[in-house]
């Protein structure tokens, strides 16, 4: 079990239970955007930043919004120095994983190294990179949102339905976010929706946690005067393992440029175009599971430039394991197209035909949950008949808790369950209970998610 939590801890719980009205940042001008905070009830920090009026900065925003976050969390820094002894646990791990960070960091957008940057300047209280010191660094923040770049990721799971099989009419998503809590629950503590309004009337929504600006799950809006019903991008990011030694050397930062290109991509085939440029660029295998109003699709990218990367609803039968239900998609931690690579059961790992065959054949545990998880989506969904329903989909990503080697969905490692509908930008989100692990039956609790006005 978890240890019970620090005093510091309990009372940004109780911060949680007091809704502030939004204040707007204080010398607001021409290029420092407002920047309004809000934390609410059910769990998680409702933010906005500003961006939409000319000559607005995102240095500025930065420096608003990491104001903003040190005063409705005063321990923050503390909170994620532990995050990072916790998972960490050594000098060595840690200065590994800094050294990695800053070979990225010069690689990201610059648009979010400025924004992060005046983060760091309002946010944290020191320069030196020091594990264990109650304090956060620039480099550390910077780490934060570069640890899928730098550390293997945890599994997470995706489903969605076409409009044509849905009971709204729509397009529907369900996604599930498995990542450590840390041993004093800091994540759960930290959860948030920001919201940022954007030049043109567009919109981008990221849901995550305070101080991380990437993109692991989220929303971008676009409108035009030939368009007025905004075009709505949806993305979430999965992890995919495909062994073989890291490499820094020339790489990006895949959440970076996901948020980056969720700014200007309107659907899904924009933003596999994006995609494909830096495809090879990145330190780790990865998935992007997609959806726009009228469509669904899953990036499958595994470092190489490969053209068919895009596995769509029509691919579904011939899969590396078939996906049987009609006008749907699911993803697991793996590739599933017959042009990608074959880490379904971990088999990446080895690079020789022997070894290869012998995961294949079952040698290797460590990747039954996808293969498992695989199916459960499909027996789920099976059992809703021709349409499914956003309950449909809450039910299926609540399947659990349980191990994904035992084929459940939720997870006690399910920090986010996210539910979204393109069409009519309707979200919501199961966040993780704070302060504790998820009980044996518990059921997630979804929140309704206010749009960007």
């Amino acid at each position: 079990m978890k240890r019970l939590l620090a005093l510091p801890t309990l009372l940004l719980f109780l911060t949680l239970l007091i809704a502030p009205a939004p204040v707007q940042a204080a010398g607001t001008t021409a290029t420092t955007p407002e920047l309004a905070t809000q934390a609410k009830k059910d769990g998680y920090y409702l933010l906005t930043v500003d961006l939409s009026q000319p000559g607005c900065s995102r240095h500025a925003a930065g420096v608003a919004h990491g104001a903003k976050i040190k005063e409705a969390v005063n321990n923050y820094e503390s909170l994620l120095d532990s995050y990072f002894v916790d998972f960490l646990t050594n000098n060595e791990n840690y200065n590994l994983m800094l050294s990695r960070m800053q070979k990225i960091w010069p690689n990201t957008p610059q648009t979010f190294r400025d924004e992060l940057d005046g983060m760091a300047e309002s946010l944290c209280s020191t320069q030196q990179n020091v594990l264990g010191d109650g304090l956060l660094s620039p480099d550390e923040l910077r780490l934060f949102n570069l640890t899928a770049d730098v550390l293997r990721a945890t599994s997470c799971s995706a489903v969605g339905v076409l409009a044509q099989s849905s009971t709204t009419g729509n397009v529907i998503t369900a996604r599930n976010l498995d990542w450590d809590d840390g041993k004093t629950f800091q994540l759960s503590g930290l959860q948030a929706v920001l919201n940022y309004k954007l030049p043109n009337s567009d919109s981008l929504t990221l849901v995550g946690y305070l101080g991380l600006i990437i993109g692991v799950s989220g929303y971008s809006s676009h409108a035009t005067a030939e368009a007025p019903d905004a075009q709505c991008l949806y993305f979430a990011l999965l992890d995919s393992d495909i062994g073989g030694k890291y490499s820094d050397e020339h790489k990006r930062s895949y959440p970076a440029d996901l948020r980056a290109y969720a700014e200007v991509a309107r659907d899904i085939d924009a933003m596999t175009k994006l995609l494909n440029k830096t495809a090879a660029d990145y330190t780790f295998g990865h998935l992007v599971f997609l959806a726009d109003t009228k469509d669904l699709g899953v990036y499958e990218d595994n470092l190489t430039y490969a053209e068919n990367r895009l596995r769509r609803v029509a691919d579904n039968p011939d899969l590396y394991l078939p996906w049987r239900i009609p006008q749907s998609i699911g993803a697991v931690n793996c590739y599933m197209l017959k042009t990608s690579l074959d880490n379904v059961m971990g088999a990446a790992k080895a690079r020789d035909n022997v070894a290869k065959q012998n995961l294949l054949a079952g040698d290797n545990t460590l990747y039954v949950g996808n293969k498992l998880r695989w199916a459960t989506q499909q027996r789920l969904l099976a059992a809703n008949g021709d349409k499914h329903s956003l309950a449909d989909l809450k039910q299926l990503a609540g399947y659990g808790p349980g191990k994904a080697t035992d084929g459940f969905i939720y997870r006690p490692s399910t920090l986010q369950i996210v539910i979204f509908e393109p069409a009519t930008r309707r979200l919501e989100v199961a966040f993780h209970p704070i302060g504790r692990d998820i009980q044996d039956g518990e059921k997630p609790v979804f929140t309704p998610i206010p749009n960007v006005e």
